[in-house]
């Protein structure tokens, strides 16, 4: 259930992008692909034709576009096929996406800030602009090809997460099981504790990291110039 249910409108539709400053999307199952544009006129579309209780379900209020996998308190039976869901999204806007097993796909994204938080669904991005970066999952992986970020936070439970290049002013990765892999990172700040994940950091530039696991295993790639390094280790 959601609130405003009332207020919704349901199924594929075109919006102005000069109207809207935020996009909020809330997704069960399928897949969620954020396609970027400069267009005036953006599309938002399913997959497939759906009943009115199962469809998409949609509202514009006050700049913030909330995206709704389906009616409120509706019990649907639908095919995660037919729930491939397409948004097309303007830059500079504040993003945030919610999903239980959907994945979660762009390829570019320059954005004021993006969030994307998923239970089992996997997050696969490209190239992430923004001033500040949220990536969350319990059992999904986590992978994108290039943040840059004043602040990045990531999240996982048995996920893991790859970033394969970073340049940001702070980091932080927290993860129980999962393991974590930064191939080429440039911050000012880094966090990084895990339980029985292992940690494989790439640095190029550093002011100072702090990492700590309790069995699982840390890998460190220092800058050309070297670092100061404090270390303990137990079992």
């Amino acid at each position: 259930t959601y609130p405003d249910a009332e207020s919704y409108r349901t199924g594929s539709f075109t919006y102005t992008a000069a109207e809207v400053t935020a996009v909020e999307i809330y997704w069960r199952s399928g897949e969620v692909e954020l396609i970027e544009t400069e267009g005036e006129e953006l599309q938002v579309s399913e997959s497939d034709d759906l009943p009115q209780k199962s469809a998409v379900h949609w509202l514009l209020d006050n700049g913030t576009l909330r995206i709704r996998f389906c009616g409120s308190g509706e019990k649907i039976d639908v095919d995660s096929n037919d729930k491939y869901l397409t948004v097309e999204i303007p830059k500079g806007i504040a993003l945030s996406v919610h999903t239980t097993s959907a994945a979660v796909k762009a390829e570019t994204l320059e954005q004021q800030s993006v969030l994307v938080a998923v239970l089992s669904g996997r997050t696969e991005l490209g190239e992430v602009t923004a001033q500040s970066v949220d990536l969350s999952s319990s059992s999904g992986s986590i992978a994108a090809e290039s943040i840059m970020t004043d602040t990045l936070r990531c999240g996982s439970s048995s996920g893991t997460v790859w970033i394969e290049r970073a340049a940001v002013e702070t980091v932080s990765i927290k993860t129980s099981s999962g393991s974590v892999k930064l191939d080429e990172v440039s911050a000012e700040e880094i966090t990084v504790g895990s339980s029985s994940g292992s940690v494989k950091l790439g640095l190029t530039a550093i002011g100072e990291a702090a990492i700590y696991t309790s069995s699982g295993s840390i890998t460190l790639r220092l800058p050309e110039e070297g670092a100061s390094l404090t270390y303990s280790a137990g079992s």
